[in-house]
């Protein structure tokens, strides 16, 4: 084989095969996580102003602070609800989900078939 006569078809040439779940994947199932936490937390947080603010017992200080956990509460809840939106439309965007699932680096760049040859080719004179 010599080499001025290989030529590299670079229309067929494919991802390399790794397997299992990529780092994009990762870092997409673990935001998502992160996310749903925080708004458990937020919303636990909402329901500690709530008891605080049916504990006040008419005192005004109290009834300010229980007020004000609420506020705070209700903005998390806002900003966490953004921040999935933006993630999700982030994802869906990069075509990592398909079918509402998060696609492995093997779904994205499928393998090659057998009877492809890779993309090189020898010329034959």
């Amino acid at each position: 084989m010599n080499p001025a006569n290989v030529t590299i078809d670079i229309s067929k040439l494919q991802a390399p095969i790794i397997q299992g779940p990529d780092l994009v994947s990762v870092l997409v199932g673990l935001l998502s996580w992160f996310l749903v936490i925080a708004g458990v937390v937020a919303f636990i947080y909402a329901l500690y102003g709530g008891f605080l603010y049916l504990t006040a017992g008419g005192d005004s200080a109290a009834t300010v602070k229980a007020r004000n956990t609420i506020i705070n509460a209700v903005i998390g809840i806002v900003i966490i609800f953004i921040s999935y939106s933006l993630v999700r439309f982030i994802i869906i965007s990069l075509n990592v989900v398909q079918d509402n699932k998060i696609k492995t680096i093997n779904q994205q760049f499928p393998t090659p078939k057998p009877e492809d040859t890779g993309g090189v080719s020898e010329e034959t004179e």
